[in-house]
């Protein structure tokens, strides 16, 4: 496993091979990044993993901090296929991507910290898009 950060034309900034802290006994296959702006931490979606979203400083260090898991859609804060996250500057929250729940959900992060991963909101994609909407 590894964590590369690159500037946009491939040059590596830094790269840690390995875990970063993670329970090893998970599976292990992120998809993206949301980067908060002014932030020092970013949030990974293990989408095609775990389900999770683990926060790191943006100097790679994993934070020893875990939110989600796999959930169905009565459970808030847990997801199916965490496909996507960023940050939504409209409501200055992470939005990610719940695609088998056919969801985005909304939360709140302080960005001085990444002790804060709190649910707020649910966007169902369902009722505009179709019963077996995928979102990325």
């Amino acid at each position: 496993q590894k964590l590369t950060k690159t500037l946009l034309d491939g040059t590596i900034i830094w790269q840690i091979n390995g875990t970063f802290g993670q329970d090893p006994n998970l599976p292990y296959m992120p998809t993206w990044f949301a980067i908060v702006p002014g932030s020092d931490y970013i949030y990974l979606c293990d989408g095609y993993g775990s389900n999770n979203v683990y926060v790191f400083h943006i100097n790679g260090t994993f934070m020893n901090r875990t939110y989600g898991g796999k959930g169905g859609r009565n459970q808030h804060g847990k997801f199916s296929t965490n496909h996507g996250c960023t940050w939504d500057p409209r409501n200055e929250q992470i939005g990610v991507s719940d695609r088998a729940n056919s969801r985005i959900e909304y939360f709140e992060i302080d960005p001085h910290s990444p002790d804060k991963f709190e649910y707020k909101s649910t966007v169902d994609l369902r009722s505009s898009l179709g019963d077996g909407t995928l979102p990325c």
